[in-house]
């Protein structure tokens, strides 16, 4: 290897592929491929648990390593399948890293994929700005459960190699396009459309930057199946509309860069390009790289290019997202005084899910919380002295009203309902940091639900739900915004939904009302 280069190994494991890259690396960023490996896993042993089947898993490591015959480096960067994680970019209130490492873990210890294993986290600060007064931050960040990344710490020991980073294939995507499919940006809007075999992430970056990303439940197996895009492009032009209402000073998006396998017997780029009025392309390889390793590279083209972002994993600046999933020295104490905080957020959540149960319980709940954070403002005002670490509770404080507010805004207008059968399906489906301000009947049995969201993602999630319920069919997203409520930033939203009357037992009221 030439004086002034690094070698690096990157590897992706997907359910029915592995590819492992290995290459040298300049000072700018510049590959010399050495060796690219693809290992196919036959459908009967396809990697479903790796936790319960780490050795199948091992040996297939060992087996596709072997080819470097030892001249390598015996470190790994990792990408893994995209399903396996939750991936977010949220707003959240300035603070210190500490003070956010322990906002995140309590943030994520419900999720469903964590299965009430321990989380294993990353987070990357995307951009700093202001909303009047407060400084905000726009935060990704990936949570998988700690056994998963134990196994593949395990596994690469096991192989005498150790794993430098772990992430999702999206991400190590996103850093293969920003460095070396499309290394000079010239201020271009970019979306990437990143599809996994049953899975998939639409993220929208400027400058390298990401300034949206947003996991969708489209895989390439459900298209080669239905040959049906409607679901796609309607998730595509959604976030085309979502980051032209959020970034209206920014150029728009100039090309859409579509990051998957082949698919049978369907043109999935052509479709694209005839629905949609903006470039769609797709990324090629090098020729020389397509010449010296065959055809096979050609038909693994994602997996290929997440095992080179993976490979520049530690090479690139923090700017290009470095989200490393192995567990490193972030414990954080969590004080007396934001458990308190806690408690009384969880106290308020109670307090949305059950408001349909009448305004006299709600209010007298709400001036509890009101009066507590009274209480705990002198507490902390008295325990706490010095200034940073008060900022950053009072920012807290500050979130706990925004809830109040939007609580007291369902209070006010809320049209209550008589139909206890859909009123229970909606109280099941709405999430802790969504709240209905508004649920009213329309003509043709429409229902249409108004409100308030913390994050986008949280209204799509809503909104996925509501069209896996049985109850509602169609399902639109009518409108969605950021606005601000009490100092803090929220996404207002309206959804309209067809309501399948037989699953109520009835109709309509004559007041319009349901």
């Amino acid at each position: 290897m030439r004086a002034g280069k690094k070698r690096a190994i990157g590897m992706s494991i997907h359910a029915k592929q592995m590819v492992m890259v290995d290459v040298n690396i300049n000072s700018a960023n510049d590959l010399e491929f050495n060796k690219i490996e693809i290992k196919e896993i036959a459908d009967d042993k396809v990697i479903a648990n790796i936790i319960e089947n780490p050795d199948f898993v091992t040996e297939i490591v060992r087996d596709i390593l072997s080819t470097n015959g030892g001249k390598s480096s015996k470190r790994i960067s990792l990408s893994i399948e995209g399903k396996l994680a939750n991936t977010r970019l949220i707003q959240m209130p300035s603070m210190s890293m500490e003070e956010m490492q322990e906002s995140l873990t309590s943030e994520v210890e419900d999720y469903a994929i964590l299965a009430g294993g321990k989380p294993s986290l990353d987070f990357h600060i995307v951009r700093r700005y202001n909303i009047g007064s407060a400084e905000r931050m726009d935060v990704l960040f990936v949570v998988v459960p700690e056994p998963l990344v134990n196994t593949y710490l395990s596994i690469m020991k096991a192989v005498n190699y150790s794993l430098s980073s772990m992430e999702i294939i999206p991400l190590s995507i996103i850093r293969a396009y920003s460095n070396f499919v499309q290394p000079s940006q010239d201020n271009k809007t970019s979306m990437l459309i990143i599809i996994e075999e049953e899975h998939g992430m639409i993220a929208i970056l400027r400058d390298k930057t990401i300034k949206f990303v947003h996991d969708i439940e489209i895989g390439r197996k459900e298209l080669e199946l239905t040959k049906d895009l409607t679901e796609l492009l309607i998730e595509i032009r959604s976030s085309i509309d979502y980051y032209g209402k959020t970034f209206p000073g920014e150029a728009d998006i100039s090309e859409i860069v579509v990051f998957t396998n082949r698919l049978e017997n369907f043109d999935l780029m052509d479709n694209l390009r005839s629905k949609i009025n903006i470039t769609v392309t797709e990324p090629a390889l090098p020729v020389e790289v397509l010449a010296q390793f065959g055809n096979q590279v050609r038909d693994n083209t994602l997996l290929v290019f997440s095992a080179i972002g993976s490979a520049l994993h530690d090479f690139v600046g923090r700017e290009n997202i470095s989200i490393n999933l192995v567990p490193g020295k972030k414990e954080v104490k969590i004080s007396r005084v934001r458990a308190k905080l806690t408690a009384l957020a969880l106290t308020l959540v109670s307090v949305v899910l059950i408001f349909i149960i009448g305004t006299v319980i709600l209010k007298v709940m709400t001036n509890s919380v009101e009066n507590k954070i009274i209480v705990l403002k002198q507490e902390v005002m008295s325990e706490i002295p010095n200034q940073a670490e008060l900022s950053a509770l009072e920012e807290s404080i500050s979130q706990l009203k925004a809830r109040i507010e939007i609580t007291d805004v369902a209070m006010n207008s809320i049209k209550w309902a008589n139909c206890a059968r859909l009123l229970e399906e909606i109280r099941a489906l709405v999430p802790n940091t969504l709240w209905l301000t508004n649920l009213r009947w329309q003509e043709d049995k429409n229902v249409v639900f108004s409100g308030y969201a913390l994050s986008y993602d949280t209204v799509f999630d809503f909104r996925r739900s509501l069209i896996e319920s049985p109850f509602f069919d169609p399902v639109k997203l009518i409108q969605i915004q950021t606005t601000e409520l009490s100092g803090q930033s929220v996404e207002r939203f309206e959804i309209q939904c067809g309501v399948k009357t037989e699953k109520m037992g009835g109709g309509a009221k004559s007041d319009g009302t349901i």
